[in-house]
């Protein structure tokens, strides 16, 4: 039993509210019902003495005829009514000197009128004297009247009165307290079984208050311990405003936080997810991109090598067919640097109108001929700060994901707008104005289901074959680049919208591309003399650029790492015109190469080329070099940017 009421009172707090309670009020109601019993006995015990007292006066004012005359005659009768009273067990009259006069009793006994008394111990009027069967009640008898005697009862007059007054004799009253006792011990009976039914009453009472308590609380014990599992995360009634009712409206609040915090987790965890996409398509172009690149470079300049000295038509047609071919491999290294976040990019300021309808030439031969194409321009100038080639991949790519979507035809549309306000751009430090790509088609639309997967890298919904699966996805990484925003609107049956937002420009943003630059011509050899030292590690690449740049008039000097250049340029300082330096290089890389070449001349003309992501390159450290081109490496790339740099 012991051991059950432990294990309740560990695990219950019901039972230790209904204990401890419960031990409160029994403490109070014992002490209330002892004070209340006591209460009553003292005015039992007041009564009876009261009434003892009176009948010891009555006999005392009745027998002063026969005490004065000595007569026992005279004293039978008021002692034998004064003796018929039930509590009244005997009565005796004492002369002053202590003799007694005569004495009638209820009890079986020999009476004896020798019990003689010494005066001097006898109370002065009557107190009672309590023994252990009985009370003894003396009452003093006067020659005075009836009027003096009642004085006797008031304090005041009490000693005056003596004083004046003779006292002839004694009278001697035993009340019986068994009546007493029984009435003291019901009285004590029925205080107690009063008491118990209170106790009763009053812990059902309790047990109620405190289930009824505790049941809100294990309700929202309940909720808090299943809380999280499926189909647990209900709300608690609020019933109240007192304690518990504030404690379950804080839980409700609580479910509403965490809800939420819920929602902005799931948000984290696709970010996560993506981010991490991003990272694993990342380190895959990393590790491929410069490898991948080198080979590239070989066969495109190769190539056009082959094609500038052949004259047989064959023969050009088939390296026509390599040179396309190594422009779509091109092209999904760049996407997937695009996607990751690694492309090499040079920001510029353009303005959006002036390239797109430079370019509209270009996208009609993107477009079948059953899509009906509309350019829709604003009359404001939309200057913002972009990489121009990244600027030609992201409309090149809406577009065309755009014409996949209409295969029965439609209409496609390209408009630009000014919005005065900004304020979904969140890299913007200050309000500003925005300039707004619209791409818009008629088409098929987007599901539901697919819109949140479309950006994913290798998700296509096109058939085997004709999709790499990275349009969008190069689309969403240099739009993540460049920290802008795109946004997408589809009703499946109706068509789709993509909405690239770039905050415009000011003019401490980068610096204005000349319109010269929006448009590169095909190129024509200059046939320039010019000395030029090649550094590159891969000898492939080697023979194609300084096969490339011979053709072209060019003096080469080869180096195969970084300490032979340097040897290279310290020996023909005064010669070399301009250093083509790759940037990772063994032994010394392009930027200490650099480095030494600055140290002799501070004007050198350095240009740098590299086949890695962007983060490789900016760990090496070229934030003072600004002339860096990307492989693959093609004549024409090559041939203008050495052409510019030399005059």
């Amino acid at each position: 039993m012991l051991k059950f009421l432990k294990e309740k009172w560990k695990r219950r707090f019901s039972f230790k509210l209904f204990i401890v309670i419960t031990l409160l009020f029994t403490i109070f109601s014992i002490t209330a019902t002892t004070i209340f019993i006591n209460q009553q006995i003292n005015n039992l015990k007041q009564k009876y003495t009261s009434e003892g007292k009176l009948l010891a006066t009555l006999l005392a004012n009745n027998s002063r005829l026969g005490v004065f005359a000595e007569n026992e005659f005279l004293l039978e009768e008021p002692m034998m009514d004064i003796l018929k009273t039930p509590e009244v067990v005997s009565v005796t009259i004492y002369l002053t000197n202590g003799k007694v006069l005569k004495r009638l009793s209820k009890k079986q006994e020999n009476l004896s009128n020798n019990e003689n008394i010494d005066i001097k111990t006898l109370p002065l009027i009557d107190t009672p004297i309590e023994k252990k069967y009985t009370y003894e009640f003396w009452s003093p008898i006067f020659t005075t009247s009836h009027e003096l005697i009642e004085q006797l009862f008031i304090p005041e007059f009490q000693e005056k009165t003596l004083k004046k007054q003779k006292i002839i004799g004694y009278v001697k009253l035993e009340l019986d307290k068994s009546e007493l006792i029984r009435n003291t011990q019901m009285l004590m009976i029925k205080g107690l079984l009063i008491y118990l039914i209170f106790i009763v009453f009053w812990a059902i009472i309790i047990f109620q208050l405190t289930k009824k308590l505790t049941l809100r609380l294990n309700s929202l014990a309940q909720r808090l311990s299943f809380f999280g599992k499926e189909g647990a995360s209900e709300y608690i009634k609020v019933e109240t405003e007192d304690e518990i009712g504030k404690v379950a409206f804080a839980f409700n609040n609580m479910i509403d936080a965490i809800k939420e915090r819920e929602k902005e987790k799931l948000v984290l965890e696709n970010q996560l997810r993506q981010s991490q996409k991003l990272e694993a398509i990342g380190t895959l172009a990393g590790g491929i991109a410069h490898d991948f690149n080198n080979v590239l470079t070989a066969i495109i300049n190769c190539a056009t090598l082959i094609k500038m000295h052949s004259q047989d038509e064959q023969i050009n047609t088939y390296v026509d067919v390599i040179l396309r071919a190594s422009d779509r491999a091109a092209s999904l290294t760049k996407s997937l640097l695009a996607f990751s976040r690694k492309q090499i990019v040079k920001p510029q300021i353009v303005e959006i109108n002036t390239v797109i309808r430079d370019f509209q030439n270009i996208l009609k031969r993107l477009i079948m001929e059953n899509i009906h194409f509309e350019l829709k321009c604003t009359e404001h100038e939309l200057p913002i700060n972009i990489d121009i080639t990244q600027l030609d991949q992201l409309i090149v790519n809406l577009v065309t994901n755009a014409c996949d979507a209409m295969p029965e035809g439609g209409t496609l549309t390209i408009s630009t707008e000014l919005n005065n306000s900004c304020e979904d751009m969140p890299t913007c430090e200050v309000p500003c104005p925005c300039a707004i790509i619209k791409v818009s088609d008629t088409g098929i639309g987007i599901e539901p289901g697919i819109i949140d997967k479309i950006f994913d890298p290798f998700f296509t919904t096109k058939e085997v074959g004709k999709g790499t699966g990275l349009g969008l996805a190069m689309v969403y990484g240099i739009v993540k680049q460049n920290h802008r925003k795109i946004k997408v609107e589809s009703t499946p049956g109706v068509g789709t919208t993509f909405s690239i937002y770039f905050p415009i420009a000011r003019k401490e943003d980068g610096e204005d591309l000349k319109k010269s630059e929006l448009k590169l011509d095909n190129f024509t050899f200059l046939k320039e003399k010019a000395n030029i030292l090649i550094a590159e590690d891969d000898h492939e690449v080697r023979v194609a650029i300084s096969s490339i740049l011979k053709s072209a008039g060019y003096n080469v000097f080869i180096a195969q790492d970084g300490e032979e250049a340097i040897e290279i340029y310290s020996n023909n300082k005064d010669i070399i015109n301009l250093s083509l330096l790759d940037v990772v290089m063994p032994k010394k890389n392009g930027k200490q190469v650099a480095d030494f070449i600055r140290s002799i001349n501070p004007q050198a003309k350095i240009l740098f080329f590299s086949g890695y992501p962007s983060d490789i390159i900016n760990n090496v450290g070229l934030n003072s070099y600004t002339m860096i081109i990307s492989k693959p490496l093609d004549p024409d790339k090559i041939l203008k940017h050495i052409s510019d740099m030399l005059k």
